[in-house]
């Protein structure tokens, strides 16, 4: 997976919405912390309007210069009191009479001097953290934008980035404070019910994993904040030993099963199993460096009549024609095919006392000598896997009518004996040095070859992000945990230590043990033993890779324009100088819901800047998320295949934004949503399928044994060609492959 991606997408997504052009990826959850106000209706200013209100006819009445009657004296004012006099109108306040000032906010109207007035009406609610007034003869009310006044949530525990053990369920709590109106409150979309004082106290049924807790409190008002972070949970973890030079062994990690193919595929042109690789071990042992030279003196007594012989046998040669390996119950038997075996044979006789007695020259020779040997292979009580010898018996086949020995020189009655000694003496010693090849030979190069498969040591590089940081050396021990030997088939239980220099400022104790699920699930992997070659990884190997590269400062990124360009599309985005660190290590699971494979990131804390539409952006916030992911088999022409991971589906990704400048609340979404999918891409396509590439697949080095032979390819490795999952393991299936 890549870094990158996950970073922006979880940075960026730090300010999730889409438009139709985004993402690829399924419908994704995005949670984010922005505060939306509802449309309020401008307030009146309330302290600029005066206890009471005058309303004034709106035409000055002018009384007429006679009047007959109070009727003709009438001024439309209903605060006076209208009458006829000897002098004409007269006009008195008629105070405290009704009447109504033609405002719907103002109560108890009445006459004062002449005029109608009313009373404010009062619509202060007492609350310091809401703006009121009255509009329509309606008391109004709407939130003050003011920092003191802003909803807000505290969270107690679990903490962020945490990592909770043991059995569940635990408590989610904390308080949510809302100044201007009572709130409510949702936990991963649930309502939770709050108490009078804004706490809140749920109990929270964990998944072996990362667990992502967003928390939704939404006041009255419609406005709302959000508070979104994660923890690693497990029952117990996978803790790093105290001295990562020398990691610590766990039982159960890995195993490898191997058919009878791997050993023989009774194929002697291809370099691709045991059979080959013992013939060619038969091919270059020379037999005329064993033998003494001479082989016998004069002082041994061989010889005819009165004649003592010194005699060297010299220039052995045969061809192993053919090599069979049979897995039996508890081993294997090896048989070798010598044909074409000859050699040459030197019998002088010297000295005053052997006067008389002829020198010979002999051309020996063999139709064929049979190897058989039978090897135990046994695991120890620790777990040593063990190769001794049982039997060996070889079997030499000479020529009839008296071939074995052609001489020339002396006389029958003198090179007799020479005749009966090779088909006797010398073949006994033939075989007696067969016999100590086997030993010293053959049992070394099987015990060897399982050796390099099953108990090793070796370090690696792990590659950073773009190679934007020294790439981390890690430290890996194999070791065996048994074995099983069975006609046609054998499988070796490997334990597993891994380990390197700590370089993050987090304290995460450990890795997750799956244990299944924490629901008592099967752990046994079922191989579907169809392959060559198989082998089964645990998911706790995974993850604890994944927590020791995560320990050692590889998880995190630096993001710019080049890095993200390919992924965002065009979407104004320029200038991209962003950060993003995983505070938690990746998680691979199958302890889902689905049972699928996920990939889980929590807390991502990602920083920085960029442009939109021109402007810039000041970015901090959190992120955290789960994937739906495969792993896939990658062909490379004339290697190894790799491993990869790619991402399926985005499943929920929880985002909270602690600051940003430079943009409104629509453009943080849309650029958010945007960038999430290519984030993700780039974290887990990238990143994390070059962590997983990194880790080396066991080799035997052929040159151990054969080196005299400079072969052009001499290694063998496990050639990937299948992947599946099974009961919380990984199993690839393949064949051996020379490399």
């Amino acid at each position: 997976m890549n870094r990158p991606l996950m970073c922006f997408a979880l940075i960026l997504a730090l300010s999730a919405c889409s438009s139709d052009e985004t993402s690829s990826s399924a419908a994704t959850d995005v949670v984010l912390d922005v505060q939306v106000t509802p449309d309020v209706p401008t307030p009146v200013d309330v302290g600029a309007t005066p206890d009471t209100t005058v309303v004034e006819p709106e035409d000055i009445f002018v009384p007429p210069p006679e009047c007959t009657s109070s009727a003709d004296c009438d001024d439309g004012n209903p605060c006076t009191k209208d009458a006829c006099g000897a002098t004409g109108c007269s006009y008195v306040p008629d105070d405290g009479a009704t009447c109504d000032d033609a405002d719907a906010c103002t109560d108890a109207d009445a006459c004062l001097e002449g005029a109608c007035a009313g009373v404010a009406r009062q619509c202060d609610d007492e609350n310091e953290c809401t703006i009121d007034w009255c509009a329509a003869g309606e008391c109004k009310t709407a939130p003050d934008e003011a920092e003191a006044c802003a909803m807000k949530i505290v969270i107690e525990q679990p903490k962020r980035a945490s990592t909770l053990t043991g059995a569940g369920p635990f408590y989610v709590s904390g308080s949510v404070t809302s100044p201007a109106s009572t709130p409510t409150l949702t936990i991963n979309e649930e309502p939770t019910a709050l108490s009078f004082d804004g706490s809140f106290n749920v109990l929270f049924e964990p998944s072996i994993g990362i667990n992502i807790i967003d928390i939704e409190a939404k006041d009255t008002y419609g406005r709302t904040t959000d508070v979104a972070f994660s923890f690693m949970y497990a029952q117990s973890l996978i803790e790093p030993g105290p001295n990562y030079n020398a990691p610590t062994l766990q039982e159960g990690m890995m195993g490898v099963w191997l058919d009878q193919e791997a050993f023989d595929d009774d194929d002697l042109d291809d370099l691709d199993d045991l059979g080959t690789v013992v013939w060619l071990l038969g091919e270059t042992y020379d037999v005329n460096e064993a033998i003494p030279h001479p082989l016998i003196t004069e002082d041994d007594g061989v010889g005819a009549l009165w004649c003592d012989y010194t005699v060297d046998v010299t220039d052995v040669a045969y061809n192993v024609s053919d090599v069979e390996i049979d897995l039996v119950s508890g081993g294997m038997d090896v048989s070798l095919v010598m044909s074409d075996f000859t050699g040459f044979v030197d019998a002088a006789s010297d000295g005053w006392d052997n006067i008389g007695c002829p020198n010979a020259a002999c051309d020996l020779k063999a139709d064929t000598v049979y190897l058989d040997a039978q090897l135990n292979v046994v695991a120890s009580p620790s777990g040593d896997i063990i190769v001794t010898l049982q039997s060996v018996e070889v079997d030499i086949v000479l020529p009839d009518n008296n071939e074995a020995v052609n001489c020339t020189g002396g006389t029958a009655q003198f090179l007799n004996w020479l005749i009966n000694w090779f088909e006797s003496t010398l073949a006994d010693y033939l075989e007696d040095q067969l016999e100590l090849w086997a030993v010293d030979e053959l049992v070394p190069l099987v015990n060897g070859v399982i050796d390099q498969f099953t108990d090793y040591q070796v370090s690696f590089d792990v590659p950073s992000f773009e190679d934007q940081y020294p790439a981390l050396p890690v430290n890996l021990r194999v070791a065996p945990g048994g074995a099983d030997w069975m006609n046609g088939e054998a499988l070796a239980h490997l334990k597993l230590g891994l380990g390197a220099a700590p370089g993050v400022p987090f304290t995460t104790p450990g890795s997750i043990r799956r244990s299944g699920c924490g629901k008592g699930l099967n752990e046994v992997a079922e191989l579907p033993n169809v392959s060559i070659a198989e082998a089964w990884v645990h998911e706790d190997l995974i993850n604890h890779f994944l927590y020791v590269t995560w320990r050692g400062g590889l998880a995190k990124m630096q993001l710019t324009d080049e890095i993200v360009g390919p992924y965002i599309g065009d979407l104004g985005v320029r200038d991209v100088d962003m950060s993003a660190e995983l505070t938690l290590p990746p998680v691979l699971t199958t302890c889902t819901e689905t049972g699928q494979l996920e990939v889980q990131f929590g807390d991502v804390y990602a920083q920085g800047s960029f442009s939109y539409a021109g402007a810039p952006v000041e970015l901090k916030g959190f992120a955290s998320a789960r994937c739906n992911v495969q792993f896939k088999i990658k062909e490379i022409p004339d290697e190894a295949n790799q491993l990869g991971i790619e991402l399926l589906d985005v499943l929920q990704m929880a985002v909270e934004i602690q600051e940003i400048e430079g943009m409104d609340e629509t453009a943080e979404l849309l650029v958010a949503e945007l960038l999430s999918d290519s984030m993700l891409n780039l974290i887990v396509n990238k990143y994390l399928s070059e962590v997983s590439q990194s880790y080396p697949l066991p080799i035997i080095d052929l040159d151990t044994w054969l080196s005299e032979l400079n072969l052009a390819k001499s290694e063998l490795t496990l050639e990937m060609e299948t992947i599946n999952l099974d009961h919380g393991h990984m199993v690839v299936g393949g064949k051996l492959l020379n490399q």
